[in-house]
């Protein structure tokens, strides 16, 4: 019960303040996005994966 209400009191007092993820990525400018996406690219690049259960 505690969890619910925990959850409902925080969901209502942060209410408007979240926007979604690819909301948020849209509104960045165009520099942005490409940094971001050359700093995942190359996280992604270095990591080594053995089989398909690890992706």
């Amino acid at each position: 019960l505690g969890g619910a209400v925990g959850g409902l009191l925080g969901a209502w007092m942060t209410s408007g303040q979240f926007k979604p993820v690819p909301q948020i990525l849209m509104e960045l400018p165009p520099a942005e996005q490409q940094r971001l996406f050359n700093e995942a690219a190359a996280i992604i690049r270095h990591l080594e994966w053995t089989d398909a259960v690890q992706l």
